[in-house]
C-alpha cells in the first residue's frame, strides 16, 4: 500500500514539475546547492533526491522546492506541500499566482501536533506570489491580501507585519482585514518585524552619524523601547535578551535581560550568555556556567566550565529561512564539569544522563553530541554527516544506530528532518558546481578577480563609484538611501562599504564598529576576512585602504555552500 502511495506521489510530482518548465526564474537569479530527497531511518527511499530544497514545516508537512526539468540549475516558483504520508496537498491560490509557503495552519493546529490529513484546514492561510511580490489567500484560494508586498512576516495574534512595494511598513489584521501604517518607518531594509507578546524587535537605518541600533515597537509602530542595543531578541514571558554595545575595553559588549518597559532585570552577579525559550544560560562571577528560569531560579547550578543547550525548534511555517525564529526549547544540555573536566549530558532539569567517553568528543570546540531517536551522535564536528558519527545510548554504550551506516560516500549525507524521516542530500560534484558557478556569469567575471564595484549588489553600485572617486560623504549618503531588494541583496555589504568610507575619512572608531558588526554577524566569510583586515588598519589608525580589502576572487563561499554572483541587471 505504501509503495503504491509513494509511486502515485512521484507521478503527481513529476506532472507538477513539468507544468512549471517555462516559469520565469524568481528574481532572475540561479538556484544553487545540492539535491535533496527523503528516506526512512534504514535508508529506504521515500522521495528521490531531485529537489532543490525540502523543509519540514511542522505537523508532518514538508515543503519542497522544485527544479525545472532539463534546466539543471534552475528552480520553479511553485512549491509543493506534502503531508506525513507523502501525499501532495492541494494549495489553492488565485489565478496568475503561485504557492509560496504556509502562513498559518489554523486554530486547531495551534493546539494539536497531529492534525493534517488529506487537505488543509479551512482557516489556514497561504502566502502566494505574483511576479516578485507576495500576498495572502485562504485555503479556498480567495485573495485576502493582494500580492503587493516585498515581504510578509509571521502571524501572531492575528497580526502580521509586512513591507509593501512602496517601501512602507504596515501591519495587517486578518480579523478586520485592515492595513495599519506603522508610525516608525526608519527600519533597516534587511530587518523583518516579528511580533511576539505585542512587541517586535527592530533595527534602525544606519547613517554617517550613527550605526544601526536595535529597539522594540508595538503593533502601531510606536518605539516603546528606544533603539540603543547592538542586537535584540524577541520577548518570551515578558522578558527579552538584548546586547549592549561596547563602551571601550573596560566595558565590552554584553547581554542583559529587560522587561517591556526597557528596565534591566538581570541580576548583577550573573552574566547572561544566551536565552533558550524560558531558560537562560548564565555565568557567575567566577565564570562557572549554569541555567536559570525567567525568575532567575537555578534549574542547573553554576558548576560547569561550559554548557550548551540541545534544542528543538517549534513548528516554523516560513520557507525563506531568514525570519527571526521562535524561541528554541532545550531538551538536553551538553556540559563540561568544572570539577573534573569531564563532558556530560544533562536532562532539561539538570539531571545527569550520561558521561560521554573522551574518545567520542570531537576536538572542535563548537561540536557537541546531537540527540536523535533515543541515541546521541558523537564525534560530529561542523559538516560531519550522520553517517560518519558514532552513536551512544543512554547507558553510554556504543550502538549501531540504523542510520549510522547508510552511506560511506562523502557525496551523500543524511540528517534528521522529522520523526522517523531523514533528509538525504546528494552533493553536487565539483564539475557540476563549477558549471553552476559559471553559468550566466559575464566572461570577464568568470576567470579573474573582481573589483568592489563588481562584487557589490546593484543597489550599492553608485555608492561604490563615489567611494572609488574619493567622494566618501556622497558614498555614505547613497548607502543611507539605498533601496535594497530584501529577498536578494547581501545584507552586510552596505555595512562593510560604510566601514571603508569611514576608515578612509579617518573615523577609525566608527569604522571599527562596522567591521566588527560584519565580522560578528555576516554569513559571508570573505567579507568577514576583509573586515578583520579593516580592524587591524583601524587599530593602527591607517586611513589608506589595502588593495586586498577591495579585490575579490571570481567565486566565494558562504557558510559551506557555493554563492553565485548575481547577474548584472541592464
Amino acid at each position: 500500500m505504501r509503495l503504491g502511495i509513494v509511486a502515485f506521489l512521484l507521478v503527481a510530482l513529476s506532472t507538477s514539475r513539468l507544468s512549471h518548465a517555462n516559469d520565469e526564474l524568481p528574481f532572475n537569479r540561479l538556484e544553487y546547492g545540492n539535491d535533496h530527497g527523503l528516506t526512512d531511518l534504514n535508508g529506504k527511499e521515500l522521495l528521490p533526491p531531485i529537489y532543490a530544497g525540502i523543509r519540514h514545516v511542522g505537523h508532518g508537512l514538508f515543503l519542497l522546492k522544485q527544479r525545472i526539468p532539463d534546466k539543471r540549475f534552475d528552480c520553479a516558483k511553485e512549491k509543493i506541500l506534502l503531508n506525513s504520508r507523502l501525499v501532495k496537498l492541494k494549495t489553492p491560490v488565485p489565478a496568475g499566482t503561485t504557492f509560496e509557503r504556509i502562513m498559518w495552519l489554523g486554530k486547531r493546529a495551534d493546539k494539536s501536533d497531529d492534525l493534517i490529513g488529506l487537505r488543509l484546514p479551512e482557516d489556514a492561510l497561504l502566502v502566494n506570489q505574483a511576479d516578485k511580490y507576495f500576498g495572502v489567500c485562504d485555503s479556498k484560494g480567495r485573495q485576502i491580501l493582494p500580492p503587493d508586498c516585498i515581504w510578509i512576516g509571521n502571524l501572531c495574534d492575528g497580526i502580521a507585519a509586512l513591507r509593501k512595494s512602496d517601501g512602507l511598513l504596515y501591519t495587517f489584521n486578518f480579523k478586520t482585514r485592515k492595513l495599519h501604517k506603522l508610525f516608525f518607518q526608519k527600519v533597516r531594509q534587511d530587518c523583518r518585524l516579528d511580533f511576539c507578546e505585542g512587541l517586535a524587535a527592530f533595527a534602525t537605518e544606519p547613517s554617517p552619524q550613527s550605526p544601526s541600533m536595535w529597539g522594540f515597537m508595538d503593533t502601531n509602530g510606536n518605539a516603546i523601547i528606544e533603539p540603543k542595543f547592538d542586537f535584540a531578541w524577541n520577548f518570551v514571558e515578558g522578558l527579552a535578551c538584548v546586547r549592549f554595545p561596547a563602551r571601550g575595553f573596560s566595558d565590552p559588549a554584553h547581554n542583559e535581560l529587560i522587561d517591556k518597559t526597557g528596565k534591566l532585570v538581570s541580576l548583577p552577579n550573573l552574566k547572561v550568555v544566551m536565552t533558550f525559550g524560558r531558560y537562560i544560560e548564565v555565568a557567575d562571577s567566577s565564570g562557572s556556567c549554569g541555567v536559570v528560569d525567567r525568575r532567575f531560579k537555578f534549574v542547573i547550578p553554576p558548576k560547569y566550565q561550559s554548557i550548551h543547550a540541545q534544542v528543538t525548534h517549534p513548528d516554523a511555517v516560513d520557507e525563506i529561512g531568514i525570519w527571526p525564529r521562535s524561541a528554541p526549547i532545550p531538551i538536553f544540555y551538553f556540559a563540561t564539569r568544572k570539577a573534573d573536566g569531564k563532558s556530560v549530558i544533562l536532562s532539561a532539569k539538570g539531571d545527569l544522563v550520561l558521561e560521554v567517553p573522551s574518545n567520542l568528543i570531537s576536538h572542535d570546540s563548537r561540536s557537541q553530541p546531537i540527540f536523535m531517536d533515543g541515541v546521541f551522535a558523537c564525534n560530529r564536528g561542523p559538516g560531519v554527516p550522520l553517517s560518519k558519527a558514532t552513536f551512544i545510548n543512554f547507558k553510554g554504550e556504543i550502538v549501531p544506530a540504523p542510520y549510522s551506516n547508510l552511506s560511506d560516500s562523502d557525496d551523500v549525507r543524511f540528517g534528521k528532518i522529522a520523526s522517523g524521516v531523514l533528509l538525504k542530500t546528494v552533493q553536487w560534484s565539483k564539475v557540476l558546481r563549477d558549471r553552476a558557478r559559471d553559468k550566466n556569469l559575464p566572461e570577464d567575471l568568470s576567470s579573474k578577480e573582481r573589483t568592489l564595484r563588481q562584487y557589490a549588489c546593484d543597489a550599492l553600485t553608485e555608492a561604490v563609484i563615489d567611494f572609488e572617486n574619493g567622494n566618501f560623504t556622497g558614498a555614505l549618503l547613497k548607502l543611507q538611501n539605498a533601496k535594497l531588494d530584501e529577498r536578494r541583496d547581501p545584507l552586510y555589504q552596505p555595512v562593510f562599504i560604510r566601514g571603508l568610507c569611514l576608515q578612509a575619512m579617518g573615523n577609525f572608531a566608527e569604522a571599527a564598529g562596522d567591521y566588527a558588526t560584519v565580522n560578528r554577524s555576516s554569513n559571508d566569510q570573505l567579507l568577514k576576512t576583509k573586515s578583520k583586515i579593516g580592524l587591524e588598519c583601524c587599530s593602527k589608525k591607517q586611513s589608506s585602504i589595502p588593495p586586498e580589502m577591495v579585490t575579490f576572487p571570481p567565486r566565494w563561499e558562504r557558510e559551506g555552500f557555493v554563492e553565485i554572483p548575481l547577474p548584472r541587471r541592464r
